[in-house]
């Protein structure tokens, strides 16, 4: 937690800290070499963090932070940070999420914390099987995506899978195309996303037109965002074409694409204030859930081990960087990495994957990370749920009336909010 956050503030926005970009400084001409150093370790941030001051966490794994990574400039910190308007919203968000964060830390581990929730508390941080799915992008501020007065089910990735993060692909490659359309039919996604203020549809855009420095820089939000949507139209004709082929005509009607403008952000157009990064195994995290604080959410159980590494150090470098909470994140207020576990789709466990990782970073960058996981156990947290729902409809006849006619989130609504408002009074 970050102490005298209004202190803090004033000395942020007093420094004025300007440095050349490097976005895709070392990037090469072909797709692979693009790749490749799209994906190398973020670069150490100087005179921020002291070498060798990693420490363990109370689980026992090591705190840690990315290494030398040149991925888009947007994602990169002006000597490893920012001042002035940014980090006074990245503030003003950690300010007015600071008493969840006293409840986490009061636990010693985010299990703890986790396991002392209401059953019905637990449950509303994650999406029924029944509730209808999109494809979202992992950036905090899309954390709700609503379509008809209804909460879509998110599965998450780096600009809804707009750039190949397991291979070398150029995004608007028709084989790289056609790769997406077959995982998304699989996935049985309904709705396609892309969204304003995307910086993985940034880094697309880059890596599609070959373009770097300044030349991107000067590529304007409204072009991004018409490059996601073409991006986005082709992925859902294919997916419509191959639907189609195989005589599921009433599935392809019934594909459908939103567009998510700032207004719909759960945050700020041009910052990311998210100071924890989920790397998600059950696939049905509900990143905007009241029971934990805002994250960065990447559904792990639909991605190679390879490509999740490559998304968490993607996400990691974004929140490390000027469009991120950037110099904010220190070894006393750490970026977390929260493996959330179902070891039904996990080929090993939390500390195999938290090892992948920490594999591609500095020794100075690790201290500005800490690592940690819980298991939510949803089975046993549904029955729960489903128990308490029932009882209370037996008690309170408006809570049964009221879900029949409204269960918009997959959950249930009012009974939900009912057992935390008493769990709340409780503390």
């Amino acid at each position: 937690m970050p102490q005298n956050i209004d202190a803090q503030k004033q000395n942020i926005l007093k420094r004025d800290v300007q440095t050349p970009s490097r976005f895709f400084e070392r990037i090469g001409k072909s797709a692979r070499l693009k790749t490749a150093a799209l994906l190398l370790a973020l670069a150490p941030s100087p005179g921020i963090v002291p070498a060798g001051a990693a420490e363990k966490n109370n689980q026992g794994h090591t705190t840690s932070a990315p290494a030398d990574h040149p991925v888009a400039e947007h994602a990169q910190t002006k000597e490893g940070g920012h001042g002035g308007h940014g980090a006074s919203l990245v503030l003003d968000a950690w300010k007015k999420k600071e008493p969840l964060e006293t409840k986490i830390y009061s636990k010693q581990t985010i299990q703890q914390y986790f396991d002392a929730l209401t059953p019905a508390e637990q449950a509303s941080a994650f999406f029924r099987d029944e509730v209808p799915c999109a494809d979202g992008c992992m950036d905090e501020r899309v954390s709700e995506i609503m379509d008809g007065g209804q909460e879509l089910h998110e599965i998450r990735s780096a600009g809804s899978d707009i750039l190949d993060l397991d291979g070398d692909l150029l995004p608007m490659d028709p084989t790289y195309i056609l790769a997406v359309a077959k995982k998304h039919n699989h996935l049985k996604i309904q709705r396609e996303t892309y969204h304003t203020g995307c910086g993985a549809a940034r880094l697309a855009l880059g890596l599609q037109r070959n373009l770097s420095g300044a030349a991107l820089d000067a590529v304007s939000n409204k072009e991004i965002v018409n490059f996601a949507k073409e991006w986005t139209e082709k992925v859902i004709e294919k997916r419509r074409e191959i639907l189609m082929a195989e005589g599921m005509q009433e599935e392809a009607d019934a594909l459908g694409i939103i567009f998510i403008s700032a207004e719909k952000l759960q945050g700020p157009e041009d910052v990311h204030i998210a100071d924890r990064i989920a790397l998600d195994f059950t696939g049905k995290y509900d990143g905007s859930n009241e029971v934990l604080p805002p994250m960065f959410v990447m559904s792990g159980n639909t991605m190679s081990e390879s490509s999740l590494v490559r998304h968490a150090l993607l996400a990691t470098a974004i929140a490390l960087g000027k469009h991120g909470a950037g110099e904010l994140i220190t070894p006393k207020h750490p970026l977390s990495i929260t493996i959330i576990v179902d070891p039904t789709a996990m080929d090993g466990d939390a500390d195999h994957i938290i090892d992948l990782i920490s594999h591609k970073l500095t020794e100075e960058q690790r201290a500005r990370i800490r690592f940690e996981s819980f298991t939510p156990h949803l089975d046993r947290v549904q029955d729960d749920e489903a128990k308490a729902v029932q009882e209370a409809e037996q008690c309170f006849p408006q809570v049964a009336e009221r879900n029949k006619r409204r269960n918009d989130r997959g959950r249930y609504p009012l009974l939900r909010n009912l057992l935390r408002n008493r769990w709340a009074a409780r503390r």
